[in-house]
């Protein structure tokens, strides 16, 4: 079935469902993307981003844009898969490395 997609997850803390609204918090170099749960303040980081990354992830968006206007190599289709992966790879250890620390009324 076909419809709107909803973006509701299930809080691990107190299983409330939550609708994500996401939100964003820069600190220093580093943006924050992440939704909470409204009853009980869990805080669930989407992505970490530093500026090398940010650039890494335009290179990619400008790739995929040429993508679908444009028949293009196989190796700039493989370059953008590789870019991909790194950056998934780079956002998951800024996540590690460096975790959201909120104020109550940020969550």
């Amino acid at each position: 079935m076909h419809g709107k997609v909803k973006n509701i997850v299930k809080c691990d803390k107190c299983g409330r469902n939550i609708k994500i609204n996401h939100k964003y918090k820069r600190v220093g170099d580093l943006e924050y993307r992440y939704f909470s749960c409204k009853r009980c303040g869990a805080v669930y980081v989407i992505s970490v981003t530093d500026e090398a990354l940010r650039q890494e992830i335009k290179k990619y968006q400008k790739i995929m844009e040429g993508l679908q206007t444009q028949i293009v190599p196989p190796e700039i289709s493989q370059e953008a898969q590789l870019i991909l992966q790194t950056n998934v790879q780079r956002s998951r250890e800024l996540k590690e490395k460096y975790p959201l620390e909120l104020k109550p009324w940020e969550k």
